[in-house]
């Protein structure tokens, strides 16, 4: 029993690689050899130790050897927590540092350097991060030197929710629900999901959250948000994440009021590949450019799959082609009106003597208000318009 006691603690001991337990260990070892003598000298006499009681002197040694064995034990295991916090908690610290030591990269040219100057050129060649160089280069930038080696593209244009690694490869890709309406979030309750360049406020345990709805109705429903909520840290609301859903059947479908679902064993495997402050893009789908251009917004955009670029240039070139027409409606209108004025100037001085002059129309106000009726409202109908053309 003894050497076997020895052996185990022996093993325990090598598998620990760290310098606190090693410490632990011999502190322990020379405290319990310490108690083995002053037990031994304490109750018998010194000359006695290994020779009269030669016996219970070892039977006393293989107890403390598996005390020190039990302490070993505890001191190697490390114990590993979860990275959620409670819905209430904070957010957990940003942690992960990226796979290996990025210099810094201010500018394009830097970046290209770097990517294309080193072992791993092929696979950033490969990779999503061209795409972004040429979608926008502030995203470029900041995503190089974001000092993480993960990062997340939402793309509401292939409807996935991807994880990539540093060099732009993708880990793990899961289909996803966003919100019902096109176009990038401005306001409270547009069932909008929001667009640009954001990053990971915290991972939490959504398991009791109740949703409440726009006109502030709560649903006594708990799970609709499913087992986790990683919340995006956006500056303009805090109530946007990836989560989990109760409703699998949404997912690939315009759905949500904002939010990203996925299925809930999808959010249960992401929560243990992301860490808090790492990048999270949220990438426009082409409807939602349509709607960005129209209502004068300019988020950037990723061609996430090669096809994206194209349909964007045909959709700026139709936009273009109805302001053309727009503006030589108008144009026509106005000269037609000029035109009319002096024709009509004589006509409009006869007017009936007993007439009040409040209700009384002259032909040229009549012309100025036809015209305006006869031109179509291609301001309100032009979303409308283009999203019939649009085979997404």
């Amino acid at each position: 029993m003894l050497l076997a006691s020895i052996a185990l603690l022996l093993s325990a001991v090598c598998t620990n690689k760290t310098n606190e337990t090693a410490k632990l260990f011999w502190g322990g070892q020379n405290f319990c050899i310490f108690l083995l003598f002053y037990s031994n000298f304490l109750f018998y006499p010194p000359y006695w130790i290994f020779f009269v009681n030669f016996a219970d002197t070892m039977d006393r040694l293989t107890y403390i050897l598996l005390i020190m064995l039990l302490a070993a034990s505890c001191s190697t295991g490390e114990k590993k927590t979860e990275d959620v916090s409670a819905g209430t908690g904070s957010a957990p610290a940003d942690t992960t540092p990226a796979s290996e030591p990025v210099p810094a990269l201010n500018d394009i040219e830097s970046i290209n350097e770097y990517m294309y100057g080193g072992p791993d050129s092929a696979r950033y060649a490969d990779g999503i991060i061209p795409a972004i160089m040429a979608a926008d280069s502030a995203y470029a930038i900041r995503l190089m030197n974001s000092g993480y080696g993960r990062f997340i593209i939402v793309d509401k244009h292939t409807m996935t929710v991807t994880l990539y690694d540093s060099l732009g490869s993708t880990v793990r890709q899961y289909k996803m629900a966003c919100a019902k309406n096109y176009g990038t979030k401005h306001a409270k309750a547009d069932s909008r999901t929001p667009e640009g360049f954001f990053s990971v406020k915290g991972i939490y345990d959504s398991t009791d959250w109740l949703f409440t709805d726009d006109d502030s109705h709560t649903s006594k429903v708990k799970g609709q948000f499913g087992p986790r909520f990683i919340r995006i840290r956006i500056p303009t609301t805090s109530q946007i994440g990836i989560h989990g859903t109760a409703a699998p059947w949404s997912i690939g479908r315009r759905a949500s009021h904002g939010c990203i679902r996925v299925t809930n064993e999808n959010i249960l495997e992401l929560v243990e590949l992301v860490d808090s402050g790492m990048p999270v893009i949220i990438n426009p789908g082409l409807r939602d450019i349509c709607a960005n251009i129209t209502e004068g917004y300019d988020i950037p955009w990723i061609d996430t799959d090669g096809r994206l670029t194209a349909k964007v240039e045909r959709l700026r070139r139709q936009i273009e082609e109805e302001d053309r027409l727009r503006a030589d409606s108008i144009a026509m209108a106005k000269m037609a009106m000029a035109d009319s004025v002096p024709a009509l100037a004589d006509s409009a001085a006869v007017i009936r003597v007993d007439a009040p002059a409040d209700t009384v129309e002259t032909p040229a106000q009549t012309v100025a208000t036809d015209s305006a009726k006869s031109l179509p409202d291609t301001v309100a109908t032009r979303q409308e318009d283009i999203n019939r053309q649009i085979v997404e």
